[in-house]
């Protein structure tokens, strides 16, 4: 089975493929990258993470003829193409999504 990992970038978008699988790096605006990263250190590495608000929204941003304009869109864009569970998103921190989909220039109710 191939599996894709996917990246955010601000630099350029690429896909590499090699035995391990397919690594995509999609592009957003620098200027939207840090809001909702974070930096986590272990013995080994360190790395820059997405908090789930702004994978979701990284998600949609990234996603190509996506159309969603009200919240009955939004609401099936979640539970029909992502299949993701609405216990979670509504856990979720609206201010976080409202604020990284403001400079996204989405046009997206929440």
């Amino acid at each position: 089975m191939t599996r894709t990992v996917t990246s955010i970038c601000f630099k350029r978008s690429r896909i590499i493929q090699n035995k391990i699988g397919t690594f995509e790096y999609k592009i957003i605006p620098e200027n939207i990258f840090s809001i909702g990263i974070k930096n986590v250190v272990n013995d080994q590495s360190s790395f820059l993470i997405a908090n789930p608000e702004k994978a979701l929204c990284d998600l949609i941003w990234t996603s190509k003829n996506l159309k969603i304009s009200n919240y009955s869109d939004m609401i099936y864009f979640l539970e029909e193409d992502l299949r993701f569970d609405m216990d979670l998103f509504k856990s979720f921190d609206i201010q976080t999504l409202k604020t990284a989909l403001k400079l996204e220039r989405r046009r997206i109710l929440i």
